[in-house]
This record gives C-alpha cells, structure tokens and sequence, in this order.
C-alpha cells in the first residue's frame, strides 16, 4: 500500500454489520453491503486520506480534505444511527472520521459504507483552533474529545 505522502496516521474502521446486514434495509443498504462486513484501513498523508481493503491492500478511495497542511491524527467517532421508524435501520451507525492537523483545523468528515463506495466521505463540520493539533482521543462512550496541540 503506498499513500503517496509520508502517513502520519492510521484509523482501523472496524466492520459494520452482522444481523442487520442483509435483512431488508431497502436499496440504500444495497450500495455499501460489500464494505459492511470487513474492516477498512484509513492513512492520512499531507493534506489526503485513503481508504483502504486492508486483506489485499487495495485502495477504495482517495480523498481530499479542506486541510492546508499535513493532518497528524484521526479519531473514530461511531454511533448508533437513530432512526424514527426503529425498524430495519436500527443496527445501523454513524461513522465519522475526526481529523487534525497542522494547520490547526479539527474536521469532520462522513465515513458510512454509502460514502466510501461513492467515492466521497463529504465534510460535515470543523472548526479552528489557534495552535497547530498534534493528537485527537475520544472516551469510550465518545462523550468527551481530547485535543492535543504543537503548545
């Protein structure tokens, strides 16, 4: 696997899946059940994240973020997906991608199965800080987010 950039970071997304996969998600859940059952690797080099099958070492997807210098960590946020109707999509999560860099940018990125087969993991928020970040944790219940910077 070659990123094309020196990787400051790695992020495991582990599996989505098991029970809900393949029972009656409608068409939506069509789109990404190849990428539900396996885990996927994601390295940040420079400015880009890639995608990839980490079992053959294929990439999935290139991505380019609204970073202007080189992203040093990433952060998993994975939630349960709470739908209104609580039937077939209710093993379903959100997955997200947190990623700092030096440019002191957080971002957030959308990291479904959908996006990455479709070739997007679309921005969702970010926000500035005033020093360049070096780390980024999440608690286990993914309530609190630790920041770590250059200061």
């Amino acid at each position: 696997m070659h990123h094309g950039d020196p990787v400051q970071a790695l992020l495991v997304l582990p599996p989505v899946g098991g029970s809900h996969a393949g029972g009656g998600g409608g068409n939506r859940r069509k789109k990404a059940s190849k990428l539900d059952g396996q885990p996927l690797l994601v390295s940040a080099g420079g400015t880009t994240l890639k995608v990839w099958n980490p079992f053959n070492g294929a990439c999935l997807g290139t991505f380019p973020t609204k970073h202007a210098k080189t992203i040093t960590s990433l952060c998993l946020l994975d939630v349960p997906h709470d739908e209104d109707d609580g039937g077939a999509e209710s093993g379903r999560r959100k997955r997200h991608i947190l990623t700092g860099g030096l440019d002191g940018l957080l971002r957030i990125h959308s990291a479904t199965g959908e996006d990455i087969a479709s070739g997007a993991l679309p921005f969702v928020h970010g926000m500035r800080l005033a020093d360049p970040i070096s780390a980024l944790a999440l608690s286990s219940d993914m309530s609190l987010l630790a920041v770590g910077t250059t200061t």
